[in-house]
Order: C-alpha cells, then structure tokens, then sequence
C-alpha cells in the first residue's frame, strides 16, 4: 500500500510540471492485452494497471515524462518507508545506443513482497522514467519489461 501511495504520489508531482503529450518525444511500447491504460495525466504521467490472479494483487506500469533525477524518485522517502530495497543501480544502453540508468528493486505493493524495474534515460532534454512493479509471487510480465525498456527517441 505504501508503494503504491509513494508511486501514486511522484506521479502526481511529475504531472503538475506541464502540460505536453506523455510520449511526445519517444516511441513507448505500451503494454497490450490484459493491460488497462489510464488517460494521460497533464501530458506528463500515464499508468498502465494489470489484475493480478487471485492469490496476488495488481501490477502497474508507470511512464513519467519531466523527472528531475532517478535519484529523486528512488530516495524518495515513501520509498524508506516501504521498506523497498535497491538491488541494482547501473548504467546501461536500451533502444540500441540510447543511455539510461537501470533500477531493480524489492520490497511492498498493496501489501504484497513486489519486486520493480525502471529505467530513467534523456531524450531531447526530457528525462523519462518507466517503473514497472509487480507481486514477487507472479513472474515478469514480457510486455511491461518491453514497455520499460523502450524509452527510445522517435525519429526527427
């Protein structure tokens, strides 16, 4: 519940910086079949919700265009207070050559163990992250991992 407070809150903060298309500048993959998508939030947030089976809660992806640095969201104190632990913090290369920082982590959704992964990466300026979290109990989803991952620059 607290992670999900804590994501419901960076994305309320994220959205309220501007009002341009979430995607704009990117060709984010979304999440497809199974997967239930949020209207865009001021042009800065979307979120994508999966029903989880019925021994296990929901997942969420969440795209944000405008954060400051993944810093700033994963030091996030609701982060502390959930208890979510930051097991990977590196650089990498997504979309072929395009620069991103990977994210994995563990710790409560909905009061559930979840693990999450994002990537945060700058394209035209804009610094986008993608987190995807889900119960630990149910395997990654294949289309959230894709979606995540694809913070690629569109072509000019």
């Amino acid at each position: 519940m607290k992670l999900r407070l804590t994501l419901s809150a960076a994305v309320l903060c994220a959205s309220f910086s501007g009002c341009a298309s979430v995607t704009s500048d990117i060709n984010f993959q979304a999440p497809g079949a199974g997967w239930t998508a949020s209207p865009p939030i001021l042009g800065r947030t979307q979120i994508w919700i999966k029903q989880g089976t019925s021994s296990t809660r929901n997942s969420i992806v969440v795209l944000v265009r405008g954060v400051n640095t993944s810093k700033n969201v994963f030091d996030n104190p609701g982060f502390a207070a959930s208890k979510t632990h930051l097991d990977k913090d590196e650089a990498t290369k997504i979309c072929g050559n395009q620069p991103a920082e990977h994210y994995m982590g563990s710790g409560q959704m909905n009061g559930a163990p979840s693990v999450f992964e994002g990537y945060v990466s700058t394209v035209r300026g804009e610094r986008y992250l993608a987190l995807y979290a889900h119960p630990k109990a149910e395997p990654p989803d294949p289309q959230a991992e894709t979606a995540i991952a694809s913070l690629c620059p569109k072509s000019a």
